[in-house]
C-alpha cells in the first residue's frame, strides 16, 4: 500500500535543494555586479544581503533606520553604538559617514559569515567600527549554534554604551532569550542611554488574524508569546503588548510613547515595516 510523505518531511528534503540553488543564483549575480562594475567593497554579496528578505532592501532599510535613529532617538554623531544583530552591517555601512572620530560603533550576530564579511570590508574603512561573532544556537539561522541567548553576554563594559538598537531579533526570539537581552541592554546601556527596538506587538486587532499584505498569522500559542510556523518557531515571532511592556520594565527600561505600530499589522502609515519601541535608562 502506498503511503503518503509527510509534508515535514517533504520540507526537510526541498530545504536544501532550494538554499543550493539560491546559492547559486546569488554567486552568478554577484558575478554580473562586478563585471558591470556595480559592486564595491561595502557592498555585501547578496547570499548575506538576504537576511533582510528582498536584496534591494538592503541599503534602503540601512538608511531609513539611521533616519529613525537621528529623529526619534537624536543620535549624535560622538556617540558610542551598540548593534544587536548587526547582519552584513545593513546599518554599520551607512553609519560610517555619520559617526565621527569621536564615535564608536560595536556590533555582533550570530551569522559567521556576515561577521567575517564586515570586520573585513568595514573595520578596514573604519578601526572604530568593531564586529564579535556570537555562537547563538538559533533554528533558523544558526541551527549549528553552541550558545545559548539566555545567557550570552554582550561584548561591552557596564554603561559604555550611548545608544543600542535592534531591528528584527526580537522578531525571532523567545521570551527567557529577550528578557536576557533587556537586561544586558539595560546593563551596557550609559544612564540616559537610549534604545531603539523592533517587535512584532499583539493588540486585540492583530492577535490572530492575517495582516493585509503580510501573510503573518501569529495564532500558535508558545507561552508567553506566539509564532506563525510551530516547526520553526523562529521565523517570526509576536508579543502579547502586556507582556512586552512588563518585561520592558523588569529590565529596567523605560518605554518613550507611544509604540510606534508597523506596516505589517496593517497601518498604512506606519514608520516601518516592523512595530518601533523606543527605550532609555534612567539618568
Amino acid at each position: 500500500m502506498f503511503m503518503r510523505r509527510p509534508p515535514n518531511a517533504i520540507r526537510s528534503l526541498v530545504r536544501p535543494v532550494v538554499g543550493l540553488l539560491r546559492g547559486i543564483c546569488y554567486a552568478a549575480l554577484d558575478w554580473a555586479d562586478r563585471w558591470r562594475g556595480r559592486a564595491d567593497d561595502l557592498t555585501p554579496p547578496r547570499s548575506l544581503q538576504a537576511f533582510v528578505g528582498r536584496d534591494a532592501a538592503f541599503e534602503q532599510v540601512g538608511n531609513e533606520f539611521v533616519a529613525h535613529f537621528r529623529n526619534l532617538c537624536q543620535l549624535q554623531p560622538a556617540e558610542r553604538i551598540l548593534d544587536i544583530g548587526c547582519g552584513a552591517g545593513r546599518m554599520a555601512i551607512p553609519l560610517l559617514g555619520y559617526l565621527d572620530s569621536q564615535g564608536r560603533y560595536t556590533g555582533f550576530d550570530i551569522a559567521r559569515k556576515a561577521i567575517r564579511w564586515c570586520s573585513t570590508h568595514i573595520t578596514g574603512k573604519n578601526a572604530r567600527f568593531i564586529f564579535h561573532w556570537a555562537d547563538i544556537f538559533n533554528r533558523q539561522y544558526n541551527p549549528g549554534g553552541k550558545g545559548c541567548a539566555a545567557r550570552y553576554r554582550f561584548p561591552c563594559e557596564d554603561g559604555s554604551i550611548d545608544f543600542a538598537f535592534a531591528t528584527s531579533v526580537f522578531t525571532h526570539m523567545f521570551p527567557d532569550d529577550v528578557r536576557h537581552y533587556l537586561r544586558e541592554i539595560q546593563r551596557v546601556l550609559a544612564g540616559g542611554g537610549r534604545g531603539l527596538l523592533t517587535f512584532f506587538v499583539l493588540d486585540a486587532a492583530s492577535a490572530g488574524a492575517a495582516r493585509p499584505g503580510t501573510g503573518l498569522v501569529f495564532n500558535v500559542p508558545l507561552g508567553d508569546c506566539y509564532t506563525i510556523d510551530a516547526r520553526i518557531p523562529e521565523s517570526a515571532i509576536a508579543f502579547a503588548e502586556a507582556k512586552l511592556r512588563a518585561m520592558v520594565a523588569e529590565a529596567g527600561l523605560a518605554i518613550e510613547e507611544p509604540i510606534r505600530a508597523g506596516r505589517w499589522s496593517g497601518h498604512r502609515d506606519g514608520l516601518s515595516y516592523q512595530d518601533i519601541l523606543i527605550v532609555s535608562k534612567p539618568a
